[in-house]
């Protein structure tokens, strides 16, 4: 499957489609605790690919280390060193899965859900696994809450869009993290939406 850097959407009516919020669900996996040499010499690896498709199944869109941490954690394994990563990259890769590319971040989808068309961003649930890292969100989700919260303001200065698109999916903190994936959704959002950028001043035009 081809990867790419950058996608250019299919913006053709999306913002008539209504952007939905959702609660993340986390997958709950079968726990098989193991040694790290263990699961590195396992001669079967169906039941790792297994995982990995319930996760994906799951929590898709996902980011690949985000999709790598559930499937080892699910075999007792905390730290993905060198040798873990190699042997979850191999597997990943035979797998030929629906993959792209954000920023050099591998984005994994279910074969049913197409990219363009995603109009969706979730939020944290009470569960503490849901609280995904912002590195751990995919630009595409965070660009959809940015639109959301542009159009219930109609126009936002740029400070106001961040900070309150941070909000809506639950972070309080302008980080280093946040400001870098935000600036990124906002551009993200203008190409994908019907969104007009006026001086400082973001409208939404719909």
């Amino acid at each position: 499957m081809t990867s790419v850097k950058w996608i250019k959407l299919d913006t053709k009516n999306i913002g008539d489609r209504p952007i939905q919020k959702e609660v993340y669900h986390v997958t709950k996996l079968p726990i098989t605790r193991m040694e790290s040499n263990r699961f590195l010499e396992m001669p079967n690896e169906n039941e790792i690919a297994e995982r990995i498709l319930k996760v994906i199944d799951e929590e898709a869109p996902i980011t690949e280390w985000l999709l790598i941490k559930r499937v080892i954690n699910s075999f007792g394994i905390q730290k993905a060193g060198v040798h873990i990563r190699t042997k979850m990259f191999d597997v990943l890769d035979n797998m030929n899965l629906k993959k792209i590319e954000e920023y050099d971040m591998p984005i994994y989808w279910r074969t049913s859900q197409i990219p363009a068309n995603y109009k969706s961003y979730r939020v944290f649930s009470n569960d503490e696994e849901s609280h995904r890292d912002i590195t751990n969100v995919p630009i595409c989700e965070i660009a959809n809450a940015v639109a959301d919260t542009l159009k219930e303001n109609k126009q936002m200065d740029y400070e106001s869009l961040v900070r309150e698109s941070a909000n809506k999916l639950g972070y309080t903190r302008l980080g280093k993290n946040v400001i870098v994936a935000m600036k990124r959704a906002v551009q993200q959002a203008c190409e994908k939406y019907p969104v007009k950028k006026e001086g400082s001043i973001y409208r939404y035009l719909r």
